[in-house]
């Protein structure tokens, strides 16, 4: 009986030990992602945020992480951000006009939207527009991960798509 309560108390005291570093491990990761949102890194935060979008468990620090993912998903759409970034990547010079010499098939097809969207982000090629559209992935996995969250009006307000919504993605 007495091994078996050491044995007990050691997997507790493992268990408590292990529990903050999970959350003390995703607190810099968060706040590096917003120190590169505060240099104008946009692109780059959201790809640091990944080790905490991938996680398994909920928590505060994830529900934070994912909004953030939102709104940086939903800047790059409205941004030359991406172009800039397309450009950089294959020796084309960033000058005005913005995206002149730039292949629109090559840059549709581009193989970093790919990255991007298995982190979740559901960026997609508008070919009448010629731009990326961002579908609010981030928004819809916030409703589904955390229904209580303070986020949840903006977040029914970016999943609805003119002429396609259904109800029950709509209003949960």
């Amino acid at each position: 009986m007495s091994a078996w309560r050491i044995h007990l108390a050691t997997v507790c005291l493992v268990l408590l030990a292990l529990s903050p570093g999970v959350v003390w491990a995703s607190a810099p990761v968060l706040s590096q992602a917003r120190a590169l949102v505060a240099q104008g890194e946009f692109i780059d935060a959201l790809l640091a945020l990944d080790p905490i979008l991938a996680e398994e468990s909920r928590s505060p620090e994830q529900e934070k992480a994912i909004w953030l993912a939102e709104k940086l998903s939903a800047r790059l759409s409205a941004s030359s951000n991406l172009l800039e970034r397309y450009m950089r990547t294959h020796d084309i010079p960033v000058v005005e006009p913005l995206g002149a010499g730039v292949d629109h098939r090559a840059f549709s097809r581009w193989d970093f939207i790919e990255t991007l969207n298995a982190l979740g982000s559901g960026f997609w090629w508008d070919e009448i527009a010629g731009f990326f559209n961002y579908r609010h992935a981030y928004a819809e996995r916030i409703l589904a991960e955390y229904p209580d969250t303070k986020h949840r009006a903006a977040a029914e307000y970016y999943v609805i798509q003119p002429g396609r919504n259904a109800p029950e993605k709509i209003h949960r």
